[in-house]
């Protein structure tokens, strides 16, 4: 029971210390794709909100647009992205389509 007791105590302290090690995020600027054209809605949409998310997270957030195949190409960006929080996406409700358009998408839409 003592032992049991040890271990429980050791994996929480080793638990908080783990947590402690971490980075705050962000770390680096966030880049948001916009994978359709330029002043198209989502466009304006993303730049619209991009002060307020900087402001809000303190961190520089860079748009790039990435625009063709139906906005496959600049998802598939950010799917190849490390999975560091620092690559977004910015889609629209159309792209749910993409897959019966496009079979061999480079992401799970």
């Amino acid at each position: 029971m003592l032992r049991r007791h040890l271990l429980r105590t050791l994996a929480a302290v080793l638990t908080a210390l783990s947590a402690q090690a971490q980075t705050a995020w962000p770390s680096q600027p966030i880049k948001v794709i916009n994978p359709f054209p330029t002043g198209g809605t989502v466009d304006q949409i993303t730049r619209l909100l991009q002060p307020h998310l900087q402001q809000n997270l303190g961190q520089a957030i860079v748009v790039e647009n990435r625009v063709g195949a139906s906005g496959s190409i600049g998802t598939g960006l950010v799917a190849k992205a490390p999975a560091d929080g620092n690559t977004w996406v910015m889609v629209f409700d159309t792209h749910g389509v993409n897959p019966s358009l496009y079979p061999n998408l480079p992401f799970d839409t």
